[in-house]
């Protein structure tokens, strides 16, 4: 049992927790940074070990607590704030829990043959029994296709959704992220999804 704040709500601790966690990243960012600059000639084998690295964080990590799983489709645009192209994206939460944060992973597509492999986690959080929030913080291997360059294998991908509960297994959501290197690669353009979502959990 974790430690009880008093005056503030087990809930409010775990979201409290979550800001920190997203504070925390300037950090660790600049900490990525520091290291690209001294091995910029890494190739994209290290990139690879790094991915399958949190892949298999995430796999591991569904063995602590057994809970519904859900899986999420969606269709929106990819770099939203310019150009703007048609995306697709799925994805799966595990059946785990760690204090409400919840392992996922999924991918996105785009019609440029653009394509995003992330794993990562998320939180929701009840509003009321048919509203939640889930932000999810993830990394993952990005290919441009024909699309946007975004200046690395690598990158980040933040997301933040509004669910609404239609049924017990069903929801519709509309989600906003944000997709960047954090910049660690020779560029940073970063670019921002907007979609809508259709998820059901079993």
């Amino acid at each position: 049992m974790g430690t009880v704040i008093p005056g503030i709500s087990l809930e409010q601790q775990k979201l409290l927790a979550l800001l920190m966690c997203i504070a925390a990243l300037p950090v660790a960012h600049g900490a990525c940074l520091l290291q690209h600059r001294k091995h910029k000639h890494r190739g994209l084998e290290k990139k690879m070990k790094l991915i399958a690295l949190l892949v298999s964080a995430g796999l591991v990590s569904t063995q602590l607590y057994a809970e519904g799983s859900g899986l999420s489709m969606a269709l929106g645009s990819f770099d939203a704030s310019k150009s703007g192209t048609l995306m697709g994206q799925v994805e799966y939460r595990f059946p785990a829990s760690w204090s409400g944060f919840r392992p996922q992973a999924g991918l996105f597509f785009t019609v440029d043959s653009g394509a995003y492999f992330y794993t990562g986690i998320g939180y929701p959080f009840s509003i009321n029994e048919e509203w939640s929030l889930i932000p999810s913080l993830s990394a993952g291997y990005y290919k441009e296709g024909a699309g946007k360059d975004l200046g690395n294998d690598v990158e980040f991908y933040s997301q933040l959704q509004l669910v609404y509960r239609l049924a017990s297994d069903t929801r519709i959501g509309l989600g906003v992220g944000h997709i960047s290197n954090a910049g660690i690669g020779d560029s940073n353009p970063g670019a921002e999804t907007v979609y809508l979502s259709y998820s059901i959990s079993y």
